[in-house]
């Protein structure tokens, strides 16, 4: 007698009540609102997650949520299952125009006196680092021959510390190097196999951590930003929480420093400290100098 293939054990299902509990934790946790709609979806997400826990079903994953610190291991495996990671190098090319002819240009001229020149550029939401990365090639060539008289800082944040160390590695292939330019593909990356590795340069410019925007001390550790790259994450929010990362955001800005949110994103009804400065194909916001 011949057996049948081995199935694969089913995963939990999500009810309606333990579905409202884990979004209002997850809401709570990092300002993450799940849709009504996204109940399967969400089911599948935390389906195998609660299967090896080892936990009878989703009621006793929101209990042992409850209980647990958001610095552990539950928490953070949640938090990579359901943020979203979807990047790669040089991501919307209006946006890294604008940073690269008319932001990095601006912050240049307006430190060109100082005897220590520094330059803060912070990538929010950076997922695996390849925004990060790339705004540290755009304002390594913004110095060209001048970089050696500079501080260039590039901080690179996400909830996801499983992404923030795929971004430590800096190793990279396929589709997330798809739009580097053969040019800078030769001078910022070194091939390993079929993959390639950012530069020492690049490395020595980034700098990597784990930041969830819901934790107040540690959004006030960002300070003094000369540009602030965060898109694509405010839409994940309610209107509440968007406000109070915009409000942080401004406060991490310097005065005359630029927040640039994706290119579908406003801050109208959200913040008014900011000005609206439009560009082609897209607009950047700038807090007012004092």
């Amino acid at each position: 007698m011949t057996e049948g293939p081995t199935s694969m054990p089913q995963g939990p299902v999500l009810s309606a009540e333990a579905f409202q509990a884990l979004r209002d934790l997850i809401r709570n946790a990092c300002g993450i609102v799940v849709p009504d709609n996204k109940e399967t979806s969400l089911e599948g997400k935390l389906g195998e997650h609660v299967l090896r826990l080892g936990l009878p079903g989703f009621r006793e994953y929101v209990d042992l949520l409850e209980r647990e610190s958001y610095a552990g291991e539950v928490w953070q495996e949640l938090f990579h299952r359901v943020s979203t990671g979807e990047t790669y190098f040089f991501r919307n090319e209006a946006q890294n125009r604008v940073f690269a002819e008319h932001l990095l240009p601006t912050v240049i001229r307006r430190q060109q006196g100082r005897m220590f020149k520094r330059i803060k550029v912070w990538s929010a939401a950076c997922a695996t680092g390849e925004e990060a990365y790339t705004l540290a090639i755009q304002l390594h060539q913004a110095l060209g021959r001048q970089a050696g008289e500079w501080i260039p800082m590039v901080t690179g944040t996400d909830i996801d510390r499983t992404a923030i160390q795929v971004a430590e590695r800096g190793e990279y292939g396929g589709r997330s190097l798809q739009q580097v330019p053969p040019r800078m593909l030769k001078k910022y990356f070194e091939p390993a196999g079929d993959r390639y590795l950012v530069t020492e340069t690049l490395r020595r410019m980034v700098f990597f951590k784990p930041v969830n925007f819901a934790d107040e001390e540690e959004m006030a550790t960002q300070i003094n930003m000369d540009v602030i790259f965060c898109r694509n994450v405010l839409i994940y929010f309610d209107g509440e929480f968007r406000k109070r990362v915009v409000d942080r955001l401004y406060n991490s800005l310097k005065p005359g420093g630029y927040l640039v949110i994706g290119h579908s994103e406003s801050l109208r009804g959200v913040h008014d400290g900011f000005a609206s400065i439009p560009f082609p194909g897209t607009h950047v916001y700038q807090r007012p100098e004092e």
